[in-house]
């Protein structure tokens, strides 16, 4: 998920590796979570853990945003924002 979906480091609230199936990427625990990335990312030049924490993408805040952004929109358009529509029924 981490190369595929962000490609740029992240910060995993420390204690959520496992449900974020953060398994065989690089890692680095920090005092305010760890931080992850795609094994390709940080071959050559500074290391993960030279990142400061404030340069990655805090995924507890893009989930809480979209989250809401998803709550506003489906009480909008009369849906239910806990219900979830199955991807083949989405239509292009």
């Amino acid at each position: 998920m981490v190369c595929r979906l962000w490609g740029a480091p992240l910060m995993i609230p420390a204690g959520c590796e496992g449900e974020w199936g953060i398994r065989d990427h690089r890692l680095h625990k920090t005092d305010i979570g760890t931080l992850t990335c795609c094994d390709l990312n940080f071959e050559k030049g500074p290391q993960l853990d030279e990142l400061p924490p404030s340069d990655a993408i805090n995924v507890e805040t893009v989930i809480k945003l979209l989250a809401a952004i998803n709550h506003v929109y489906c009480r909008g358009a009369g849906l239910d924002p806990e219900q979830r529509t199955p991807l083949e029924k989405i239509e292009p």
